[in-house]
């Protein structure tokens, strides 16, 4: 699993509206009993054939992978899986055979998790908990899932994926049921214990991912995100999507002796891969630290400190580890998030001593991020300081077609079709099939970043620097037009016009694509 291949989305785009391909379109994976109901007793109560058929029993054995559930009766339950029609024929023609009829009954996951455990008596609260978290996980590892949503409202719990970026409904199930799962992948963590009235932080690992796990208190109960991140996929800065002029740019960055950079983005942007990617070039020689909460990969040479900003001692913890980091003397810090005055303040510390800075913080553009370091704390004489800010990349996920199965116009509609090729100056546009094929999750194969570059040291940029210092944003954005720095709007469109990227979708995640941008470097 890769943490940018993940995503899912609609069955159909309408033809009034064929900008809408969004999260709502998206039909639930399964659904099962909203409360403990009539149904989940039933469940208790079935008959299990292959406690008295062996073969049934042997075949089960062999197939572990689909998960299916034989009643003496010649009922199959079974969790849907497309890619199992095959074997699911093939369970039901042994069954036939061996019981005389078979019929094939489409359940939940979680339903599924409840006959097993019946199955072999394991009648349990703790049981039946840590049964559903395996199952939970381990669906979510089948489908590339890069992040898992647990929201609890009061008697009902739902299970949302985000698969290529994408947010949809995997599963429900009752309110009692979800406050005891979460509690169970708590209990997966060394130290992990939840609380339902604050704000809480856990990792652990689970079938060779890190999974970072956050519960938020809500007025109606709790919202649970769960990460998952395969700590041996490490991909270049090319590989991520960044293009030949931005890869200088970062070899610019990269070359400053001292002084921060930042990369920003929205959330699920892969501001922490980019950052990790950059973390493994520092060559071993060099004495690198990262504080991050909590760390996601580790590497040999690199020093990592975990820290728990909801701790209560947190702020002591981090003003200790501040005093530690000046003795340290390390050549690079990487801050995995500058969220707060505190980071904010840890960043200053060690760029203002001449060390190479290099941290993440949420912001939508290279422009804003200027706006969203003064409002940390950092004024705009400080980073107008020669020396203090190198730079800002900004960066978004969008997710990629896939080639095999893509479309070439807008469902029927000539008219839309026409327009768009004619505003990108391009026939190879292609588009998002939502019936999708084989080779990739209804039409989307991955993630691509889209990204803007901003330099700021440099002794050929004093003018930028004095924009910063006036605080005059409009100035800014002229001179890195004027650079042909190009925005993101524009690094889109180049792959848009590659048929890389579906126009719709792109938009979705980066806002109006302008037709000056759209055009290309040769408009």
């Amino acid at each position: 699993m890769r943490h940018y291949a993940n995503g899912r989305f609609g069955t159909s785009r309408p033809k009034s509206a064929p900008r809408q391909v969004a999260a709502e379109a998206i039909a639930p994976v399964c659904k099962s009993a909203n409360t403990r109901s009539a149904k989940t007793n039933e469940v208790r109560q079935l008959d299990d054939a292959s406690e008295s058929n062996p073969k049934i029993k042997a075949w089960l054995a062999r197939h572990q992978k689909f998960r299916a559930f034989v009643e003496n009766d010649g009922k199959v339950h079974h969790v849907p899986d497309a890619s199992g029609e095959r074997t699911l024929q093939q369970l039901l023609q042994l069954v036939r055979a061996e019981l005389g009829q078979s019929n094939a009954q489409p359940i939940s996951l979680v339903d599924f998790s409840q006959l097993r455990i019946a199955a072999v008596k394991r009648n349990t609260q703790s049981s039946t908990r840590n049964d559903l978290v395996e199952m939970v996980l381990r669906e979510a590892i089948a489908k590339d899932v890069s992040d898992v949503y647990v929201t609890i409202h009061h008697d009902r719990c739902r299970v949302h994926f985000r698969t290529h970026g994408v947010r949809y409904l995997f599963s429900e199930l009752a309110g009692d049921d979800g406050r005891e799962m979460v509690r169970a992948i708590w209990a997966l963590a060394p130290h992990g214990q939840f609380e339902q009235t604050r704000p809480t932080d856990t990792a652990f690992d689970f079938a060779g991912l890190r999974v970072r796990a956050n519960s938020l208190p809500d007025t109606r109960g709790n919202s649970v995100v769960l990460r998952l991140r395969d700590p041996n996929w490490l991909p270049t800065l090319d590989a991520l999507g960044y293009d030949a002029q931005q890869l200088a740019l970062f070899d610019e960055l990269k070359a400053f002796p001292g002084g921060l950079t930042v990369i920003s983005g929205e959330t699920n942007s892969g501001k922490s891969t980019t950052l990790t990617a950059m973390m493994s070039a520092m060559t071993a020689s060099s004495m690198v630290i990262e504080v991050a909460d909590p760390i996601e990969m580790e590497f040999e040479d690199v020093t990592h400190v975990e820290i728990d900003n909801f701790a209560e001692d947190a702020d002591e913890t981090f003003r200790d580890i501040l005093g530690g980091l000046v003795r340290q003397n390390p050549d690079a810090l990487f801050i995995g998030e500058i969220r707060d005055a505190k980071s904010a303040e840890a960043a200053v510390n060690m760029a203002l001593q001449g060390k190479r800075v290099w941290g993440s913080i949420h912001s939508q553009s290279r422009v804003a991020t200027l706006s969203r370091l003064q409002h940390l704390g950092i004024d705009a004489e400080l980073l107008a300081q020669p020396g203090f800010l190198n730079g800002v990349i900004n960066q978004s996920l969008v997710p990629v077609v896939c080639q095999s199965c893509s479309l070439t116009q807008v469902g029927d509609d000539v008219q839309t079709t026409s327009a768009l090729r004619a505003k990108y100056r391009s026939a190879d546009l292609r588009f998002h099939n939502p019936d999708g094929c084989p080779q990739c999750v209804r039409g989307i194969r991955g993630q691509s970043v889209v990204a803007e570059v901003m330099v700021v040291g440099g002794e050929s940029r004093d003018d930028m620097r004095r924009h910063i210092r006036a605080g005059d944003y409009a100035a800014i954005a002229a001179r890195l037009k004027g650079e042909k720095l190009r925005s993101k709007a524009a690094h889109a469109a180049d792959k848009i016009r590659a048929g890389q990227l579906d126009p719709f979708l792109a938009e979705q995640v980066i806002g109006r694509i302008a037709p000056e941008d759209a055009r290309g470097e040769d408009a």
